[in-house]
């Protein structure tokens, strides 16, 4: 489900570009089968694409290979039943209860050494990360969301309430890891795409941030217009003035009163009047 959903997105993304996903987006918002319209997005067949994967999905199990020639099933049994995880775990929770949160921290890193896979909500490093979340020890959350992830590929919820802290304190170095690993396992998270935004606007990528507007603009119908008229101010601070041009027509055609649009393409106009009766 969610692991092979995000690994073939990672796959893609990683081979092809942000730009081939995008391309696969539209297509599929106008209709094209999902795998047809993928293929087509990259430029190449559904055969090759499944060859791709397949060479992904190698990689990523191959720890596994490792983990039955050195240990059994039993082996694992074994240590889940241990006394000394439970009694960890157990001693972990005792301590929040009593707001030691330090002792709470190494019960939970004692837990993980034994069972760092353990299922579900009770996983040791998802608990660990809880002691960090919201705290000013930003280091030990990151690292905690990092660990969780490695062995709990599904995670999403504790990576991206990482994504938004680092947001809100403008750590734009940080935000294009954790934008990847949330958007590995939901693609079309509209509010991950927008984080992606802020930090593109605010380091001044302006390649990067055409991509995720168009990206914004396929996911949401509904403000699509706007996306599309702040990616025309990106295509004019990549002096693609003609492309913008072509859009803000475009979007005028389907929106004839957008008086924002209007503007722009007014101020394009003028500046292009200006720029002819300088070379005259």
């Amino acid at each position: 489900g969610y692991f092979l959903a995000g690994a073939f997105v990672q796959s893609y993304v990683d081979e092809f570009g942000r730009g081939a996903l995008v391309a696969a987006l539209d297509l599929i918002r106008d209709g094209e089968e999902s795998k047809v319209a993928l293929a087509n997005g990259a430029g190449t067949t559904a055969v090759e694409l499944d060859s791709l994967f397949a060479g992904h999905l190698r990689k990523v199990c191959k720890p596994l290979d490792y983990l039955h020639r050195d240990a059994s099933s039993d082996v694992f049994i074994a240590k889940l039943n241990t006394p000394s995880f439970f009694a960890e775990m157990e001693a972990a929770a005792k301590a929040r209860e009593g707001d030691d949160i330090e002792a709470a921290r190494s019960h939970y890193e004692t837990a993980a050494e034994l069972a760092p896979w353990f299922p579900g909500e009770d996983n040791p490093l998802r608990q660990l990360v809880k002691t960090y979340q919201g705290s000013e020890d930003v280091a030990g959350w990151r690292d905690a969301v990092r660990r969780l992830c490695i062995h709990d590929s599904a995670a999403y919820e504790e990576p991206k309430a990482y994504l938004e802290a680092a947001v809100d304190r403008a750590a734009w170095g940080e935000v294009d890891e954790f934008v990847a690993r949330c958007l590995a396992i939901d693609p079309f998270d509209a509010a991950v795409h927008a984080m992606q935004r802020r930090a593109q606007e605010a380091l001044g990528d302006q390649e990067g941030l055409l991509t995720t507007l168009t990206i914004l603009a396929a996911l949401d119908e509904d403000q699509a217009a706007g996306y599309r008229l702040a990616g025309v101010q990106c295509l004019v601070a990549l002096d693609r003035r003609n492309e913008a041009r072509q859009v803000l027509l475009e979007i005028l055609e389907q929106y004839p009163e957008f008086l924002a649009a209007q503007e722009v393409l007014l101020a394009l106009h003028e500046e292009a009047g200006e720029e002819l009766s300088d070379a005259s």
